[in-house]
């Protein structure tokens, strides 16, 4: 009698802990929630009950999950599978290797998380287990969109949503939206993106289910941010911000702090951006959330890039790389993959930059990736256009543009824009440069980017300096250096320093041409970016007479595949110097280069040089 009395008090200490768990869960104390859970598996393993034990440890680990301590939510789940198998709970152990297969996903473990997916599916569907059966397939479809496989993803993801709507599992429905929408964005479906984040929103709001709501609203505001309404993307980032933080969720306070550094650095506020992005990196760390841990490596690596640092910026993004590469995410890979093909042109090597840009082109084409074909295609038309290969370049720009429109990505849209201009304006076809350089220009105020404005003011002074308006070349430019001091730019800002010294030049001014060249020599110097340097002191030396440094120079780009700044310097010093004018005509004449050829008998007003 004494032992069973022992059992029922334990067994009622067991319930008693398990109520309270529940009750602090639903109350969003998920602290106190993880404690009571873990004190009531520690109970009915007294009693014994291995079903209620295993039961209580899976619902410990899905608190350690929202509370984003994945490893021992791990340990949670691994606790409860075993004890599910040795209570011959065949149901609880298919569920508890679907939790450790959720667990997996977030460490990056995409292999043995498929694994633990595939059989916890089986298991369901030979035990009928409806339920079970549509939280291993929404996985499974997570699974294969984090790898690129769109059509798995729709199928896996659409039959567990349909499985959780007949069962009337609001959770299960609002989370199969929230991974359809991403779907629909990965390819640019904005409006079926739009309509599944909406429902997914819905759902959770109806239910009470606070953290679905908050991954909802969050995933809709980063669509506001992508349309360029980045008063109301903060407004939605924000609101998710305070509530992560009231629950305790910590993957979802992370990724509040990343998108709201997205915010502040479209806004041009790096040191905000950067902060937010570090605090998102801590909790990705002490979590062992890899592929958080990447993004937030990716993001400040982009920064870095930005403010010209660019050897810490190339370390950064190939660790994101790598991490990305290792947990199967080939749709961030392929975005990661295209800033490090930025980093390549910056630093001159061309090539490099072109096979990276080809490869990614043609993994995210095969994925169905939309936004990153047009990310390649972009990046593929700017080195098609540094090497004078205007015919290519308009093709994979105009390209890339439609696919932005698409997208509803308009910060994108404005940088592929921003090129056309220029490569119009190469081609002599000035009216269709100005038109493509204002509305890049409007893309950028209307979504309120200072450094998008800024990058826009500079792009409207190249196109007008192509054009010999060299007062329009000189006001934009000005613009353009006020806008990139707000953001404190340092390379945008030697870009500018280079575009007045040639506007100097054309006038005549040669000491403040030498002084503006001088200027941006170091700052390029200092970022690796080589093309620029060379270009900085071609501009010096046209200014100082100093014509074997200009040449060189000009072979030095020519042997990085820079074709198209190579020959403005020649076509410069030739137009000084009176020296080699038709040679260089002839190059850019046989290039299609029209307004490089025009420009050669535009005169200079320059003394005469002996």
């Amino acid at each position: 009698m004494r032992a069973v009395d022992l059992a029922k008090r334990r067994r009622r200490a067991a319930l008693r802990h398990f109520d309270s768990a529940k009750r602090e869960r639903s109350s969003g104390h998920l602290v106190a929630a993880e404690s009571a859970f873990v004190a009531a598996a520690e109970a009915f393993a007294e009693v014994p009950d291995r079903s209620a034990e295993a039961i209580a440890w899976n619902q410990a680990g899905a608190v350690r999950m929202q509370l984003g301590h994945l490893r021992t939510a791990y340990e949670a789940f691994a606790n409860a599978r075993h004890t599910a198998l040795a209570a011959g709970d065949d149901t609880r152990a298919a569920s508890a290797l679907g939790n450790l297969a959720s667990c997996l996903i977030e460490l990056g473990e995409t292999a043995e998380a498929r694994a633990c997916l595939q059989e916890a599916l089986a298991m369901h569907e030979r035990a009928t287990d409806r339920r079970g059966e549509a939280a291993a397939l929404g996985n499974l479809g997570l699974l294969a969109l984090r790898s690129g496989d769109g059509p798995a993803a729709e199928d896996a993801l659409s039959r567990a949503l349909e499985l959780f709507v007949a069962l009337g599992d609001p959770a299960g429905a609002a989370s199969s939206l929230n991974a359809l929408g991403e779907l629909a964005r990965s390819r640019g479906d904005i409006p079926t993106a739009r309509e599944r984040y909406g429902r997914a929103l819905s759902i959770a709001s109806s239910a009470r289910l606070a953290e679905t709501q908050l991954l909802a609203l969050g995933n809709l505001g980063n669509l506001e941010r992508i349309a360029g309404d980045l008063d109301a993307a903060e407004q939605a980032f924000t609101s998710a911000l305070v509530a992560a933080e009231g629950l305790g969720a910590q993957t979802l306070l992370a990724a509040a702090h990343t998108n709201l550094g997205n915010v502040a650095l479209a806004r041009g506020g790096r040191d905000v951006a950067e902060a937010h992005y570090r605090r998102s990196l801590a909790i990705h760390e002490a979590q062992g959330h890899a592929a958080g841990r990447a993004g937030d490596l990716a993001n400040l690596g982009q920064l870095a890039a930005d403010a010209g640092r660019t050897l810490e910026a190339q370390e950064a993004f190939e660790r994101a790389l790598d991490a990305y590469t290792l947990i199967g995410e080939l749709r961030h890979r392929v975005v990661v993959g295209s800033a490090l093909a930025q980093l390549e042109r910056a630093t001159g090597d061309l090539a490099t930059a072109s096979v990276r840009h080809t490869d990614l082109l043609a993994q995210a084409t095969e994925m169905g990736f939309a936004l990153g074909q047009a990310i390649h295609r972009s990046g593929l038309g700017v080195l098609a256009l540094l090497r004078a290969d205007i015919e290519a370049a308009v093709a994979h720009l105009r390209e890339a543009e439609a696919r932005y429109a698409d997208a509803g990505d308009r910060r994108a849209r404005a940088g592929a824009l921003l090129a056309l201009a220029e490569a119009s304006a190469v081609s002599g076809r000035h009216g269709e440069a100005r038109a493509a350089a204002r509305e890049a220009h409007h893309f950028y105020e209307a979504a309120a980017m200072p450094g998008g404005a800024a990058e826009a003011w500079l792009g409207r002074a190249a196109v007008a300096l192509l054009a010999g308006e060299l007062s329009e070349a000189e006001a934009a430019a000005g613009r353009a250096r006020d806008d990139f001091e707000l953001v404190e730019a340092p390379l945008g800002l030697a870009s500018v320093a280079l575009v007045l010294a040639e506007v100097r030049l054309e006038q005549g001014r040669l000491n403040d041409a030498a002084a503006l060249a001088t200027e941006s020599t170091p700052v390029f110097a200092s970022a690796r970016h080589v093309p620029m340097t060379h270009l900085a002191v071609a501009l010096h030396a046209l200014a100082t007479a100093d014509w074997p440094t200009v040449e060189a120079r000009a072979e030095s780009l020519l042997a990085l595949g820079h074709l198209l700044l190579a020959l403005r310097m020649r076509a410069l010093l030739a137009r000084v110097t009176g020296r080699g004018l038709v040679a260089v005509q002839v190059d850019a004449d046989a290039l299609g280069l029209v307004a490089i050829a025009a420009s050669l008998a535009r005169p200079l007003r320059l003394p005469p040089q002996q």
